[in-house]
């Protein structure tokens, strides 16, 4: 197999300090990436709930709410507020960070996600309405972002390729959230070197998932046809393996059957299966809305986006086997049809 990394320009968030001071505490944060920043001296005012005449709104918001779409989230972010903390709500205890959907283009005022330990606290200094200091000092630097290739040639140049894609990159260690897809992103492509392929094989693991998914779209800048041309992109999506639901994403009916009868050759069934046409999660995302066929395998996972998200205890490993090898085994289906 042929592979390589592939550098894409970025402008990185480096953190400088960030935290919000209230009642003589200190409490440490992360700002979202795709809000504003403040200056050094932060934001001084009234803690209020959002919505209200306070300088700095209290608001609540889970892994799973996006910056990039209207909600109530968007609205905290485009308020009155100077500035927002934002208490995170995951599956367990802890900050469990949103992702930065607007990264390329941040709008909103600054906002400190913080723990969810600290709720009922914060509920309780916002509904006395007490001054507090909001500090979200960042600063973005022009670096460097790598997407990690692989190309597996076939024996016939002008059959259409396949292209399997998982993130590589995600809050925290990530080890359940990205740990089952990288897996069978390897065990894939050993799989297609034993089948001895037709067609090309692509492998793309990307950065950025967490930023707007920016790794997929700098790879395709200068792929733009791949995105139709593909037999199928099959995508190892989120926390495979990490928890006990299986999510299918298939572009069409045809996509779905391969999609079931490859979890079944494993004894596996779909817990969900989204409908055909509709816009899938994550990357398969990007190939939808460039008019792409694609396969996309997800799961579930209580510590996503936490820093608890670790292994061992994240990570069901004989499960994340059984999924890597049904789709695998289909990817070799695929390169030697």
């Amino acid at each position: 197999m042929e592979a390589k990394l592939e550098a894409f320009p970025i402008h990185r968030v480096d953190l400088d300090e960030t935290f919000l001071d209230i009642d003589g505490r200190r409490i440490g944060g992360v700002p979202l990436f795709d809000a504003g920043f403040t200056e050094s001296a932060g934001i001084s005012g009234r803690l209020g709930a959002v919505g209200s005449n306070a300088e700095i709104g209290l608001f609540e918001a889970s892994p799973q709410d996006g910056t990039d779409r209207p909600g109530p989230l968007r609205q905290a972010l485009d308020g009155s507020h100077k500035a927002v903390v934002l208490v995170t709500r995951g599956g367990r205890p802890g900050l469990s960070l949103i992702n930065a959907s607007r990264f390329l283009a941040p709008s909103g005022v600054p906002a400190l996600q913080v723990s969810s330990v600290e709720a009922d606290w914060l509920r309780e200094r916002a509904a006395a309405g007490g001054p507090a200091r909001l500090v979200a000092s960042s600063t973005r630097r022009p670096a460097q972002a790598f997407n990690v290739l692989g190309t597996i040639r076939g024996s016939d140049p002008a059959a259409a390729p396949l292209v399997v894609m998982t993130p590589r990159s995600g809050w925290w260690t990530c080890a359940g959230e990205r740990g089952g897809g990288i897996a069978a992103w390897l065990e894939t492509a050993r799989s297609v070197v034993s089948a001895k392929p037709v067609r090309d094989v692509h492998f793309l693991a990307s950065s950025g998932h967490e930023l707007g998914q920016i790794g997929l779209d700098a790879y395709l800048e200068n792929r733009a046809a791949l995105a139709g041309q593909a037999k199928l992109w099959l995508h190892y999506g989120a926390n495979i393996g990490a928890g006990r639901q299986i999510r299918l994403q298939p572009a069409d009916a045809d996509a779905q059957s391969l999609g079931i009868s490859a979890l079944a050759g494993q004894g596996l069934t779909a817990s969900q299966i989204v409908p055909p046409g509709t816009a899938p999660g994550g990357e398969a995302g990007t190939i939808f809305h460039r008019q792409g066929r694609y396969l996309s395998l997800q799961g579930d996972n209580p510590l996503f986006h936490n820093p608890a998200d670790r292994w061992p205890e994240a990570v069901d490993v004989i499960l994340a086997t059984r999924q890597a090898l049904a789709f695998a085994t289909l990817a070799a289906q695929l390169a030697t049809a």
